[in-house]
């Protein structure tokens, strides 16, 4: 591939540089919250994102939602308003974990992604799957209706 077709590629330097720019020169770990909300009788976890999703946090992140699916939780709402980075190996984890969700007759839904993140989403043709939301009240709508 000619590098005039390279729509985004991340190098290492671009990563270690954003790595260095957090306190302490130190990568920041995925920070994972999650709740879950009753609407209407239906349960939905909404789960907060913050931080980068890459090779390092991706099996802390697929860990947190299996247990949710082992659980019974079948509803997720994933709020990427803290989400600096994600890269191949979190988008594939999200897909999967998206299809294993809709095995079991549940639903995944996405809020509130940065720019560059809903960029990504909608190249790779994820926003044709997942749905994705601009604000976190939407998104439950979205999820019980």
């Amino acid at each position: 591939m000619s590098e005039k077709n390279v729509v985004c590629r991340t190098t290492q330097a671009q990563i270690d540089h954003i790595r260095g720019t957090f306190q302490g020169g130190t990568m920041p770990d995925l920070s994972i919250t999650s709740e879950v909300r009753n609407v209407e009788g239906k349960d939905i976890e909404v789960v907060q994102l913050e931080g980068f999703i890459d090779s390092h946090t991706f099996p802390e992140f697929e860990s947190m939602l299996n247990a949710s699916l082992e659980r019974g939780a079948r509803r997720f709402l994933l709020n990427m308003r803290g989400l600096n980075y994600i890269n191949s190996t979190g988008l594939g984890l999200l897909m999967s974990v998206y299809r294993q969700v809709r095995q079991e007759s549940g639903d995944l839904a996405v809020a509130q992604m940065s720019e560059k993140i809903t960029n990504i989403f909608n190249l790779l043709g994820f926003s044709r799957i997942i749905k994705s939301f601009p604000g976190e009240e939407e998104a439950i709508r979205g999820l019980i209706d």
